[in-house]
């Protein structure tokens, strides 16, 4: 161990150019092992030889992008002083001779692609001159960048073009630009070196007079080639691909780092560069840290990557990819080609080790990674088995690159030579750090995807990066966890500017005694309409003061628990806030819910009075009947207390005391009470009020469930500023046509529903065909209780411009909604849902990490609630509310706690936050918080159930709905209609899965934890238990599946059969659309087959294609012919991609 040490630290010592030098001559004398010969032979001299594995992977990118540029390689120069054009033009010549692989083009031959190499295409070779001293001298520069833009997007056609391009510019008699633009498949950085390398040395000579002084190569790419793929069939690699797929084994990570905009259903490569420096002085402290700590630069600076990125994750297990020149010979060096290697570095990072520990880590993984570096990148992928996806690249998303491949001389006989700096508007990966290492400094750029990224989140990620680099030579021995991103400026940003929230609310009072004082101001204005009957403020005050007084004789008095059991109406309303004036908590009820769960709250909250009608009177008593006698409720009806006009005695609460406790689905299998005193209750009520601006003329539809924490506000703040409530009853609420036929009617100026509500409505008013109702009086459409889609406020504004949306988010323990988030116009067209918005009055809000420390703006983390509305915590819950409300670090007043939500959520640039789901099981469904842990709980207690899982899925969209799957116990089969049916016995209607998969035992991940991604939909596990094997039935599927038959070598392939699943891979999808092109005469892009991967879909997509082609033979004339290709393309975007048709003619 110390002599290995002493070698890193000597290493780290040397410069970039002789750390390469020393890198490829330990790699030679490796090279030695398992192999007889260490020489790479010639191959047998035939104009076609096979692409390197490296050339295969270009080539399929190509055929799948073929109009993309993002493969281009591109090498522009400004020389000044005389040039010779000739002498640089024979320079060129001389090296095209001298290397076949820039006289190499890549057609394809009996279904493959292979390398065509032309003897003589150096012959007639030419540098196209453009003369651009005609252009005005203040336009010549923006005419050259102009069109070196062009020539580097103009695309590259493998089968028939030699894919490199030479340019010169003429902007004066001695001022030029030299442009060289190549394709990847016959070049790498270091091939680029060699080029100008050797393009310097000719041009001298050849200046002078002078014959080649370069000696002749001794093999070329071809034979490399050809060497390459025969010690793979040999064996020679067989324990370094075993390296491999025991390093990439079980569930490979996908990095999913917080994007700016929705990922591509395709993966796209439109790209920017950030440049970045990393100075001279935290050069210099990494290079000491590097030699402290055994290692080399680049394993500290990929170490402190690899942080960043899980941190912006939010992922332990890590992979990011880097090249490595692979020139494991000595006659390569001098070779132009793609040589260049991928190695995938996977980096385990739990256990939130110190840094110095993670770089121990990461030297392991390095070391391991290049001792196995000859096997090629794409048979890694087809020996791990990569599970494919359209929207990310393979295996590695994101690149980290340390150059030190040495610069060649910059020098021209005659010439200054200058580098002319070319836009670059591809990315191959999400993210690609490039940094060179020089004397002075570290210095590169991030290539990012600007699909994904905006410009503001590269820089702060390099901020960040930059900061944990500062962060880690001052103290390797922190914890990674605890290594700082943010800077001062971003800390107070988001915890103090984005939670300046203070509000002048009346929170010193209760409600009570806030509404009596409006109904002295409007006494006889209606108060609540429900149906036929309506209260006046008097009437409704004159009715609550007597049923106070009722429940004050019976000894209801402060934080006394009163459970309510009623449907939404003027009793439910008068009966809270009578038992407000007693200083009482109300606790609702919901008369539908099963008798278990209705005796379990009332055991749990040991209230010890209910409040009823007489429409549940008779329900009440059967619940009662099995609780012991003396922890039975006193039951009052309401209807039965005597009218008197007596006034209660104020027992004066303060807003400290409890309001209301509302029961919610537990994780534990049981519900808990969230308690919320009158303080939060008033708060939340007066933002409503701020924001909706609620007037005296305002109608608020009552529409919520009485055990809805939604319905507290509606009930009751129209109160406290003179205006109205309407409660609809449920016949009303659960109809969208009645309801809006309601809210038309009555004026309701404030209506309030969930979103699957909302598509209802939508849904009707773009069906109908009578006229649409004009919602006049319609103020405010608020959307709660789930994520709210960007394309229902798309509809809903098309419908009624006029009528903004309100997103309101919050949760039952914090007195409901902490945030609003306004919507008055058209969200963008790649939203996809809408954002929560910003913290309401004297709210705060937080975004932290598991250590509770803020993340960067863009990534996400759990949301924290702070101020005023935070409510008290769970009754008789005294270790789930230390556990989920914890003391609150940024308060200055004693004991105030922060509510940690469970909910997941990240902040935007702007200050907005956007919800981003649950960290625990709880979902929510038609706006009912459910926690799957209690429905699972009560469905394992079922004899037959062995094991359980249950899962929100939303496979239709808009058609959200619970699914539970069961494995049984031996012999004892259980229909699901059964379990549906005990399950409503003991939970709400709306907490019983509507549909059940019955499996022989839930899939688990290779940690031997429930995998959730792999239980299938119902309609999957339908077709998985209907469907075996099915023979072809046409024509098509009978020559899909012989293709398939002999490229897989498997016997029988049905139509269903998946092709990736039964053995295929990206390297013979170029093979199926070759023999598909033969036979059928179509010509169907390669993306095709990722997306229709069954010989059924594919044999309906040619079908398709078949069909259009036809059509359009018909017309003979030029102009429909013309107009015929466009419609060919058009066709072929129903599978997924544009391509052409032969065509005869």
């Amino acid at each position: 161990m110390h002599t290995e040490s002493t070698f890193l630290k000597r290493l780290a010592d040397l410069s970039p150019t002789k750390q390469a030098l020393l890198e490829k001559r330990l790699r030679d004398e490796r090279q030695q092992e398992g192999d007889s010969s260490t020489g790479i032979p010639r191959r047998a001299q035939e104009k076609a030889a096979p692409l390197s594995f490296a050339q295969q992977r270009l080539w399929f990118m190509q055929q799948w992008e073929p109009e993309s540029a993002v493969y281009h390689e591109v090498v522009a120069i400004c020389l000044s002083g005389p040039l010779h054009v000739e002498v640089l033009t024979q320079a060129v010549r001389e090296i095209v001779r001298r290397h076949e692989v820039l006289r190499s083009t890549y057609p394809t031959i009996d279904g493959q692609a292979q390398q065509l190499i032309d003897p003589s295409v150096h012959e007639s070779l030419t540098i196209e001159l453009i003369d651009l001293r005609e252009v005005p001298e203040g336009e010549r520069e923006a005419a050259a960048r102009q069109r070196i833009e062009q020539e580097v997007q103009r695309p590259f056609h493998l089968e028939q073009e030699v894919p490199w391009r030479r340019l010169l510019l003429r902007l004066h008699q001695e001022e030029h630009i030299a442009l060289t633009v190549m394709h990847h498949i016959i070049t790498d950085a270091w091939s680029m070196e060699v080029f100008v390398r050797e393009l310097t040395t000719l041009y001298a000579a050849f200046s002078a007079g002078k014959a080649s002084p370069l000696p002749e190569i001794p093999l070329h790419y071809a034979d490399y080639a050809c060497w390459q793929r025969q010690r793979l069939e040999e064996g020679k690699l067989e324990r370094q691909r075993a390296y491999w797929k025991n390093q990439l084994g079980g569930t490979l990570p996908v990095l999913e780092l917080p994007t700016d905009s929705p990922r591509p259903a395709v993966q796209t490569f439109h790209g920017r560069r950030y440049p970045m420096v990393i100075h001279r002085s935290l050069s210099q402290r990494l290079q000491a840290l590097s030699r402290q700590e055994g290692v080399t630069v680049f394993m500290t600076l990929l170490a402190a990557f690899q942080v960043v990125l899980s941190r912006y994750s939010g992922q332990e297990d890590v992979m990011v990819g880097t090249t490595i020149a692979n020139r494991t010979h000595p006659e390569l060096e001098r070779l132009l080609g793609c040589f260049v290697n991928t190695l995938a570095l996977r980096t385990n990072l739990s256990g939130n080790p110190a840094f110095r520990d993670l770089l121990q880590r990461v030297r392991a993984v390095t070391l391991g990674a290049y001792e196995q570096q000859d096997v090629p990148f794409e048979k890694v992928v087809e020996d791990v088995q990569v599970t494919r996806s359209l929207r990310h690249a393979t295996l590695c998303q994101v690149m980290f690159e340390l150059q030190n491949v040495p610069l060649a001389e910059q020098e021209l006989a005659g010439l200054t030579l200058r580098p002319v700096e070319v836009e670059h508007t591809t990315a191959k990966f999400e993210l690609s750090l490039c940094l060179r290492e020089s004397e002075q400094e570290l210095s590169g750029y991030l290539e990012y995807n600007t699909d994904l990224f905006e410009g503001s989140t590269i820089e702060r990620f390099m901020g960040h990066f930059l900061t944990a680099l500062e962060a880690v030579v001052a103290d390797p021995g922190q914890r990674i966890a605890d290594l700082p991103l943010l800077t001062g400026t971003e800390l107070q940003q988001m915890l103090v500017e984005w939670n300046a929230t203070a509000a002048p609310y009346p929170l010193e009072s209760c409600f009570h005694r806030l509404f009596e004082e409006q109904v002295k101001r409007t006494p006889e204005a209606v108060a609540a309409v429900c149906g036929k009957e309506q209260l006046t403020f008097r009437q409704l005050n004159q009715h609550a003061n007597q049923l106070a007084y009722y429940l004050q004789e019976r000894g209801v008095g402060s934080e006394h628990v009163v459970a309510l059991l009623a449907d939404r109406g003027i009793p439910f309303l008068r009966a809270t806030l009578a038992i407000f004036k007693t200083g009482g908590t109300y606790l609702p009820l919901d008369p539908h819910h099963p008798a278990a769960r209705l005796r379990y709250v009332l055991e749990h909250s040991r209230c010890r009075i209910i409040l009823t009608t007489s429409a549940f009177a008779a329900t009440i008593h059967p619940v009662l009947e099995e609780m012991l006698a003396e922890e039975r409720p006193q039951i009052i009806v309401v209807e039965s207390v005597p009218e008197q006009a007596r006034e209660y005695l104020s027992p004066e609460p303060t807003p400290l005391h409890l309001a209301y406790v509302i029961y919610t689905s537990g994780s534990t299998g049981k519900p808990k009470g969230a308690m919320v005193a009158q303080r939060g209750m008033l708060n939340h009520l007066y933002a409503k009020i701020e924001t909706l601006q609620l007037k005296e003329i305002d109608r608020v539809a009552q529409t919520a469930s009485q055990c809805f924490d939604i319905s507290v506000w509606q009930f009751l703040a129209a109160l406290l500023v003179g205006g109205q409530v309407q409660i609809f009853p449920d016949e009303v609420t659960h109809d969208p046509v009645a309801l809006l036929a309601q809210v038309e009617q009555q004026s309701i100026s404030i209506l309030e529903i969930v979103p699957s509500m909302l598509r209802a409505l939508i849904d009707f008013l773009e069906s109908t065909g009578s006229p649409r109702p004009t919602l006049a009086a319609l103020r405010w459409l608020i959307s709660t209780g789930d994520v709210l889609p960007a394309e229902l406020c798309r509809r809903w504004l098309s419908l009624y411009p006029h009528i903004p949306l309100l997103n309101a988010f919050g949760p039952t323990e914090c007195s409901d909604d902490v945030a609003h988030h306004l919507i008055d116009v058209f969200p963008a067209q790649a939203a996809s849902s809408m954002p929560i918005g910003r913290a309401i009055g004297n709210t705060r809000l937080y975004v932290f990490d598991d250590g509770m420390k803020p993340v960067p703006i863009g990534v996400s983390g759990e949301l924290y609630v702070g101020g005023a509305g935070v409510g008290r915590g769970y009754l008789a819950e005294a270790a789930r509310t230390a556990e989920a409300f914890v003391p609150d670090p940024f308060s200055q007043l004693p004991g105030e706690r922060l509510y940690k939500t469970g909910d997941v959520a990240r902040y935007l640039a702007d200050g907005v936050l956007e919800f981003l789901g649950r960290r625990d099981s709880q979902v929510k469904l038609r706006g009912y918080r459910i926690e799957l842990g209690e429905i699972e709980a009560v469905l394992s207690q079922q004899p037959e159930v062995r094991e359980c899982a249950v899962l929100a899925r939303e496979d239709i969209p808009g058609n959200a709905q619970l699914v539970a799957y069961v494995a049984g116990q031996p012999e004892q089969a259980c229909p699901a209609e059964e379990l549906q049916s005990r399950m409503k016995e003991m939970l709400p209607e709306y907490m019983v899965p509507a549909a059940f998969v019955f499996l022989e035992a839930l899939p688990l991940t290779p940690n031997g934890k429930l995998d959730r991604q792999s239980l299938p939909s119902p309609r999957e596990n339908q077709l998985m238990a209907e469907t075996t094997y099915v023979a072809p039935r046409t024509p098509i599927e009978t020559e899909l599946a012989a293709i398939w038959s002999q490229l897989l070598g498997v016997e029988r392939v049905g139509i269903h059969d998946n092709f990736f699943e039964v053995g295929g891979h990206s390297l013979l999808v170029t093979q199926v659309i070759a023999r598909i092109r033969d036979i059928f005469e179509v010509e169907l892009p390669l993306r095709v087959l990722f997306k229709v991967s069954t010989v059924a879909e594919l044999a309906q997509a040619i079908e398709r294609v078949k069909a259009r082609s036809e059509e359009l033979r018909k017309p003979a004339v030029a102009r429909v012919a013309r107009e015929a290709y466009r419609l060919k393309r058009s066709a072929l975007a129903e599978v997924g991609a544009t391509s052409q048709v032969k065509m005869e003619g």
